[in-house]
């Protein structure tokens, strides 16, 4: 109601000053709406638009317009003598109504010599006046630069720690104000405790933050949303869900794992199959235990929540009603029982402010409810006008703390600083915009309308942003004058959020207009780690003694204090083995012990069964490897409609479009971009409406997701189908798992030198072939979702990349089996499946656009230089010039690109042999046990940056980098050289019966034959 009438009232004064003149705007309105009901349109609209060209307010010289109270305060003689503006409407309110009642008023001022010279010296600074005499030998102001936050706690502290264990201060003595405390008690609090200070952090914590109130606004949210996936798992998180800790966390993962929502789900008899619903029939049993425990504690959960959401399941609900359905849920879940508990615990524990928050909490609480059933307990309302009331009350609720001990330090916020009066005062974050805060005033009259109307009827109509920012001259003058011997005015060079910071106008003034000798700077450093002498805590010794060598190891010298430090510690039996500790971790560096080979032939099975990505994995990093595939380290896998989701649905797409077409490579031929797009847009459609792509159809949202992805799938099926139009290869398979347990395609088997046996295993994506004659050769594709993946043949050689190679060379080895022919690959590639939007200067036309939308699908990859297996590819490319389907091959001359893809025969089989020498040799190391952490670094890019395990392994890269295997980008012309020596004399690997392994080089990599291929400029020609 308040917000309606203010609403009213603002558009009648709006209306009052966008049409005052002469008559009043009351009356040009009244006349203008008398001609508006007799239907004289045009005698309204020229009674509201007369005096449109109404004076301006009165500005200043600069052209500013100026505020009342600012008008005022320029009034006075010393203007700037008023430390808080908004005392002058104050006091003269008084005096206009004393005057009325016939009273007299005397103004007495407080003589200067009853206040601290402190005092006076800083009202002269900042807000301007006659200087004190001169200062004490020591400057009572301290004017601080800190590097951040924490370095400003740590300043802090130390200062005040020098004050009270050399200058004899009691801790009550001194205060911190600081500007949010939300902001500074973290840093504070470790700060304090380091240097042993007693401190009373004044923070006054919502009703909000505690447990009860937390219970009842989830409850409320649950009942709001429908138990949906995120309101349940906000209250499985609370200390009333009727679960232990472990019980609700499992169950909060079962439910955004299969996306559990809905009160009629939470409520219903029937026992809950989501883990069935979507199990693979191997792991049957396990899906039926996931869902019987996630039954069982689903109810105990409803038989608390259940009646509650009956209660207000109402769109309308009186008070009363509300307050007994909150009643009988805090009865439901034992609350009462379960608070008096914590007090009790408390009380016993001697922590009277833990109790005292617990008591705060249940009576407020119990006052709430009083308040519903109270107050107009039997009006019909919202439900959600109701829980918004309720919500609004626990959330803005303060609760009280217990004041400052008898001899502890006090911190609290500025705004607070009324009544403090101290020795000596540290006030942090005096940063422009804090010190005073920057007010930003909003609501629906600008400072230009009231302005205007206090011109046009001769009465302020409140004030303007620039007076509300002048009242907080009075934080300013609170903030500073509160100390009577001692002021330490600081600042961060970096705020909380990372933004660089610019000093307060006060702290400018202090250090512009105070004498020489009332104060000094000082700059405060993360960790200075100078151990100046004075009286230090053991923990705060300690810190700064490790800072002080781990600088010193930086080329830093060591202060001569730090031995003296280090030599105390050494002799106390007590501290002794703190500072082992601390100086151990100093030196600490990533490491992981080796596994035995008996361990790592456990854990990885004799023979070895290796997927394919595990070979990367390992050479990408040892120790990832074997925390993936030999810990079965992981996240839990929660379904989000993320990048690699897309993908996913995807790739299931364009497989489903290549089955369906597959069955008829002629008629696929003959196919139109447009019937293809029609196609794909078909299969897209089942597969949308598949039981396995329910995930995509829970939400409108993910739906919508979906459909736009429908694009993708019809111009992946447009280049596909061109693929198939301008070649000769025709599909074999899709989805070929080959060395798995139900796969009919057998592994690649290779003979060890170690004497055991490597059998690898993989899925491919689609098999091509071409049978001409009595030669048949083969391609391997593999579906990207991303754009940016991109064949990179240092990374081969480095054995980070080694998918299709080795899906090449398991096929090659076995192709006799599955083709009834001896076949050899003739290509390997990429081909994306992704879209990337691309910002034009130019508008393209419609076919520019598609081309280039098509040039984004392009395959990448490598291929065999044979002339013939070239035009299979695409006929088009035996003309020079590149395709939208692939990269050029020829130049116009006929001869051979300079970038082509295509590599000399010797040339490709020896680097198809090189992945298998990566395989074999990767394969004997995890068979000996290597997990090594060694991340590879190649350029900018690590192990590291797509890697979900550094929890396990503890490497932190800012600090330590020795683990990282710094790779170099090799050059295209010497790898050539490398891999025609493996090639020369290769038939593949169905005629190889003798191992071929390398020994490791030091970055993790098998090394080729006749050695490891040097670094050196990487020119892009192995990149296509």
């Amino acid at each position: 109601m308040r917000r309606a009438l203010t609403l009213v009232l603002g558009i009648l004064i709006g209306q009052w000053l966008a049409f005052g003149a002469h008559p009043s705007p009351a009356d040009l309105y009244s006349a203008g709406h008398a001609a508006w009901q007799r239907h004289d349109y045009g005698q309204a609209l020229r009674l509201w638009s007369h005096g449109t060209a109404l004076q301006q307010p009165e500005r200043t010289p600069a052209g500013r317009p100026t505020g009342w109270l600012l008008q005022r305060l320029e009034q006075v003689s010393e203007s700037a003598a008023v430390y808080a503006p908004q005392a002058l409407w104050l006091v003269e309110q008084i005096q206009a109504h004393a005057a009325a009642c016939g009273l007299q008023v005397e103004v007495r001022t407080l003589p200067d010599t009853e206040r601290p010279a402190l005092v006076r010296a800083v009202e002269a600074a900042v807000f301007a006046g006659p200087l004190p005499p001169p200062p004490p030998a020591e400057p009572p102001v301290t004017l601080a630069t800190a590097q951040n936050i924490r370095a400003e706690a740590e300043g802090v502290a130390r200062a005040i720690a020098r004050h009270v264990r050399e200058l004899g201060w009691r801790y009550r003595d001194v205060a911190v104000l600081v500007p949010s405390l939300a902001d500074y008690a973290g840093p504070l609090r470790d700060s304090f405790e380091r240097h042993g200070l007693p401190v009373c952090l004044e923070d006054f914590p919502l009703l909000s933050s505690h447990p009860l109130a937390k219970f009842l606004l989830a409850a409320m949210v649950s009942a709001e949303d429908q138990a949906s996936t995120a309101a349940m798992a906000s209250l499985l998180k609370t200390s009333f869900c009727q679960l232990a800790e472990a019980d609700a966390d499992w169950l909060e993962l079962y439910l955004r794992r299969y996306e559990v929502a809905g009160i009629d789900t939470w409520t219903q008899a029937a026992a809950w199959t989501f883990a069935q619903e979507e199990a693979d029939p191997a792991y049957l049993a396990d899906a039926v235990a996931a869902d019987a425990r996630a039954d069982g504690l689903r109810r105990q959960v409803a038989a608390v929540l259940a009646s509650f959401w009956a209660a207000v399941a109402a769109a309308e609900l009186t008070p009363r009603a509300l307050g007994e359905s909150l009643w009988a849920l805090l009865q439901a879940a034992a609350v009462k029982q379960r608070v008096a508990g914590w007090m009790l615990a408390a009380t016993e524990a001697q922590r009277p402010a833990e109790a005292t928050l617990h008591e705060q909490a249940w009576q407020r609480i119990l006052a709430l409810l009083d308040d519903l059933t109270e107050t107009w307990p039997e009006a019909l309302l919202r439900r959600s006008f109701l829980f918004e009331l309720v919500q609004d009350d626990l959330t803005h609720q303060p609760l009280v703390t217990i004041p400052a001990g008898v001899d502890e330090v006090l911190v609290t916020e500025v705004s607070r600083a009324r009544g403090l009066r101290v020795r000596g005062l540290w006030v942090m974050g005096a940063a422009d915009g804090q010190l005073p805060p920057r007010v930003h005033t909003d609501g629906l009259l600008h400072d230009e309308e009231r302005l205007l109307f206090a011109r046009l009827f001769g009465q302020p109509l409140g004030l303007t942003g620039e007076d509300v920012q002048l009242c907080q001259r009075e934080t300013v003058y609170l903030a500073l004058t509160r100390a009577s011997e001692r002021l330490c005015v600081s600042y961060p060079l970096v705020a909380a959020d990372g933004r660089a910071t610019q000093p307060a106008r006060a702290w400018e003034r202090l250090r512009s207009h105070l004498p020489p000798g009332w104060f000094s700077s000082e700059g405060w450093r993360d960790h200075p780690g100078d151990l100046q002498p004075g009286a230090w805590s053991p923990p705060a010794a300690l810190s700064a003694l490790v800072h002080s060598v781990a600088a010193t190891r930086a080329g830093a010298p060591l202060p001569a204090t730090a031995l003296a430090v280090f030599d105390w510690f050494a002799h106390q039996p007590a501290a002794h083995a703190a500072l082992r500790q601390a100086l151990a971790g100093i030196g600490q560096r990533a490491k992981a012990r080796p596994l035995s080979a008996a361990v790592a032939q456990r854990l990885f099975g004799d023979p070895l069964h290796v997927h394919v990505h595990q070979l990367e994995s390992f050479a990408a990093c040892p120790f990832q490897h074997f925390a993936r595939y030999g810990l079965r380290a992981s996240e839990e896998v929660l379904p989000k409609a993320d990048r690699a989701a897309r993908g996913t649905l995807l790739h299931a797409a364009v497989q489903a479009f290549v089955q369906t077409q597959a069955a008829d490579v002629a008629a696929w031929r003959q196919l139109t971009d447009e019937a293809a797009a029609a196609a794909a847009r078909q299969v897209y459609t089942q597969l949308l409406h598949d039981p396995r792509t329910a995930f995509w159809r829970r939400r409108r949202s993910r739906w919508q997701q979906a459909q736009a992805d429908l694009a993708v799938v019809e111009k992946v099926a447009v280049a596909l189908t061109r693929q198939v139009r301008w070649g000769r290869y025709e599909p074999l398979a899709t989805e070929v798992a080959f060395g798995s347990g139900h796969s009919a395609w057998p592994p690649l088997v290779r003979r060890l030198a170690d004497g055991g046996t490597l059998q690898l295993r993989g899925r491919i994506d689609r098999v091509d072939v071409v049978r001409d004659g009595g030669q048949a050769v083969f391609r391997v594709i593999d579906y990207k979702s991303s754009l940016a993946l991109k064949w990179d043949q240092s990374k081969l050689e480095h054995g980070l990349q080694l998918q299709l190679p080795l899906y090449a060379v398991a096929l090659w080895a076995t192709a006799e089996r599955w083709l009834q022919q001896p076949a050899e690959p003739a290509g390997i590639f990429y081909i994306p499946t992704g879209r990337s939007l691309a910002r034009v200067l130019i508008p393209e036309a419609a076919t520019a656009a598609r081309a280039r939308a098509l040039r984004q699908l392009r395959a990448r990859g490598a291929l065999a230089a044979v002339q013939a297996w070239v035009g299979w590819l695409d006929e088009r490319l035996l003309a020079g010039g590149e395709t939208e389907l692939f990269a050029r091959v020829f130049n116009q001359n006929g001869q051979w690109s300079q970038r082509s893809p295509a590599l000399p025969p010797e040339v490709w089989r020896g680097m198809l042999r090189r992945a298998l020498q990566h395989a074999e040799a990767i394969g004997q190391a995890i068979r000996r046990g290597d997990n090594r952490i060694a991340p590879y670094q190649l350029g900018q890019e690590t192990a590291c940056q797509h890697c979900r395990l550094q929890a396990v392994c503890h490497l932190e890269r800012r600090w330590d980098r020795s683990p990282l295997r710094r790779l170099q980008r090799l050059d295209g012309a010497e790898l050539a050289a490398a891999w025609h020596a493996l090639g020369t004399d290769w038939a593949g690997p169905q005629a190889d019966g003798t191992p071929m392994t390398a020994p490791l080089r030091e970055d993790g990599a098998a090394a080729a034959a006749d050695g490891p291929a040097r670094g050196g400029h990487h020119d892009g020609r192995d990149v296509v």
